[in-house]
This record gives structure tokens, sequence and C-alpha cells, in this order.
């Protein structure tokens, strides 16, 4: 439905806002010029774009780089080509500006669309270019092929924005300007992604190395390390030492386990052998001394060969308690007293020794 214009001018916010929504609506470069071209020859007669012209360049000399006033003002231009041209606002000279801008801004797909859009709407405005500056320009062009080949990029771009100065008609060097940045952006994001990948790789094989040199050396120290074997006490204790120095040196490494297991029975066979021997008691009744059935002598003897018997099974406690029984139980003339005596001596010495 077309705009009934009046003499009061609807406010250049909303107009912008209108006509430049679909920019922001998740439309492509094309699709967002071409809705908001829609719109404007939907929304105002060419009257009304003159006027609204008019006050988007007002808007522009205060603040030249206003993306968005702009891109209304070409919106408007290229729905009605006279609003412009009743200004003298020269479309395409508009068009490279906000091309350049939206350049500036990273938004190539947008520029790239608009400068596509003008060269197919819009009259190509011609200007005279002397045969001097024709030269010039064809060398520029030359010397940017020349730079761009060899990879020199910004040197390119350069010679490029010059030829274009120099002869603005020439549709086909915001072009290959457009172009060249983007090749740049994308070499650029490329150099960034090997980099991150050479410094991973780096990372990984510098961890990968100190963990393998590490596990060599902490290998070395562990078969370093004296042999013992199981008769050699002392040699054991040697050894057993230079396991804990190494263990507590080192927190954790791959060939740990072995080196746990070792300690343990290297721990095992030294508490085994310096366990002290048990006395061996082996008194036996002497022929031609046995005691009478039933006498003192006798019960002690029963006491004693029980006693014996306890000490052999390792039941250190009963053997005592069994041996000074017989003891108390004897005559003071009993064969086997001063025996009994030091089996108990030596019995309750092995059992306080090793509470």
């Amino acid at each position: 439905m077309s705009l009934i214009f009046s003499d009061r001018l609807p406010i250049v916010e909303e107009v912008v806002a209108t006509l430049t929504s679909a920019a922001g609506a998740g439309y492509g470069g094309a699709a967002a010029l071409r809705a908001g071209m829609r719109r404007a020859t939907d929304q105002f007669d060419e009257h009304a774009a003159a006027a609204l012209a008019r006050s988007l360049v007002d808007c522009l000399c205060k603040s030249p780089d206003d993306v968005r006033v702009l891109e209304t003002l070409v919106i408007l231009g290229l729905a009605h080509p006279g609003a412009l041209a009743q200004h003298r606002i020269s479309l395409v000279h508009e068009g490279r500006r906000l091309a350049y801008l939206l350049e500036k801004a990273g938004q190539f797909e947008r520029a790239y669309c608009l400068g596509e859009l003008i060269a197919e709407r819009a009259p190509v405005e011609m200007i005279g270019v002397s045969a001097e500056d024709s030269v010039a320009v064809e060398q520029l062009v030359r010397d940017a092929e020349f730079a761009a080949a060899r990879g020199r990029t910004d040197s390119a771009i350069r010679c490029l924005e010059e030829a274009s100065k120099i002869d603005p008609s020439r549709q086909d060097l915001p072009r290959a300007i457009r172009d060249l940045r983007r090749k740049k952006e994308f070499n650029k994001a490329g150099a960034k992604r090997s980099l991150k990948l050479a410094f991973a790789v780096v990372l990984v094989s510098a961890i990968f190395t100190t963990v393998i040199l590490r596990e060599v050396r902490i290998w070395s120290r562990w078969k370093s390390l004296p042999e013992a074997s199981r008769d050699d006490l002392p040699a054991m204790r040697a050894r057993l030492a230079g396991i804990n120095e190494l263990l507590g040196s080192e927190l954790a490494w791959l060939s740990m386990g072995p080196a746990l297991l070792d300690r343990d029975l290297l721990k095992h066979d030294i508490e085994l052998a310096e366990r002290p021997v048990l006395p061996v008691l082996t008194d036996r009744v002497t022929p031609g001394t046995d005691p009478t059935p039933g006498s003192k002598n006798d019960e002690a003897e029963e006491a004693r060969t029980r006693g014996l018997q306890n000490a052999e099974k390792g039941h250190i406690a009963d053997a005592i308690k069994d041996l000074k029984h017989a003891l108390e139980a004897a005559t003071a003339d009993w064969p086997h007293r001063q025996r009994v005596e030091a089996d108990v001596v030596a019995l309750e010495a092995w059992q306080k020794k090793n509470q």
C-alpha cells in the first residue's frame, strides 16, 4: 500500500528501520537489498522518495559513515532512480562508498551483492578518462596482477584501488578488490589454523618426549640397584634402601609395579631373616631315671612333656606355664630341674623380645 505523502515527512529513523530491517532478519546480502527495494516501491512514490532522499543526505552530512542511513539512501535510489537524480546524487558513487564501508566492517558478501545489484539496476555513469589515464590504469592493473601472482595481496589491492580512483567507470576493479580481500582473509584464517595445528603437534611431541626420557632415566636407576639373594641380609637391606629412595624421589612412572612388588618381597624376606630362632628343647628322660608312677616327679615329667610339645608348636605362653608347673610339682632332686629352669628363662626372654 502506497504511503500518502503530506507536508510532514515520516521520521528518518523509522524509514531506516523499515528499509534495512531485512538485513537483520537473517536474509542474505542480495535478498536483504531486494526486500528493502520492494518495501521502498510499495510504501513510497517517487516524489516521497525524493523528499526522503533529501532528509537522508542531511543526516549523512552530519554522520558520513552511518552505514544504515547510507544503505537506506542506496535502496531508495535502486527503487526510485529518479528520486536521487532530482538532487544530483550519484547512485553509483554512493553505492561504491557503501560497499567500501561494508568491506571495512568485514561484510564482504553484502558489499559484493550490492555492487552486483547496482551494476544490474542502475545505468553506468560514463566519466571521461583521458588516454594518459587509461594507460596508467592498465599499468596499475598489470602491476596488481603481477603482485597477486607472487602472493603480495596488499600491494595488488593498493594498485587496484588507485586504478579505480582514476577510472571509476571500471566495474571490474571493485570486484577484483573484493576478491583479493576475500582471498586475503581466507589465507589469514588458513595460516591461523596451520599455526594452531603446528603448535599442538609440537606441544604433544614435547610432552611425549619428556615422558619417554623420564621413563628411560627411572628405568636406568631401577636396573642399577644392587642385586640381593635371600641368604644375604645386608644385600637385601641395601637393595630395599635403594628402592625406597627411588620411590620417594619419583612420584609415579609406567614401570612402577615391579618396584613396588620387589619392595614388598624384600620387606617380607628381611622380616623373616631378622626373626629370632626359637630355642630347641630336646631334653628327654635319661634311661634309668624314670619317675615312679603317681609320684611328684611323675606329675612334673608330664607337665614338662606338655611344655616341650607346646614350645615345639609355638605356644610359648602355654609352654612356660607347663614348665613352671613342672618345677613346682617336682622334688628338689629332680634330675631335669636345672634344664627346665634354663628353658623357662630362654622362653621368657624370647617372648619378651617378640612382644
